[in-house]
């Protein structure tokens, strides 16, 4: 089974750095951004890069529902995960 981690803010400052080091340390990253699509690319581009993974998850965390539908619907694209 994959390991997977959801860093919020992960598109700029610390949430990149964390997303960086948990893609190097093995885990597919799930990469929350609230606008800056550009910037959560880059990230993903970087990680990748690197022969990581990541995906973009765009909604805003502090919108309980909207998270909450964003990750089930996460879950729902990857079934052979759980």
């Amino acid at each position: 089974m994959k390991k997977y981690a959801l860093v919020t803010g992960a598109s700029r400052g610390i949430g990149r750095a964390v997303a960086i080091k948990l893609a190097e340390m093995g885990y597919d990253i799930l990469i929350n951004y609230k606008s800056n699509q550009a910037a959560a690319l880059e990230v993903q581009a970087e990680i990748r890069n690197a022969g990581g993974d990541a995906e973009l998850m765009p909604f805003d965390i502090s919108d309980a529902a909207s998270a909450g539908n964003a990750i089930l619907d996460w879950q729902k694209g990857h079934p052979e995960d759980y």
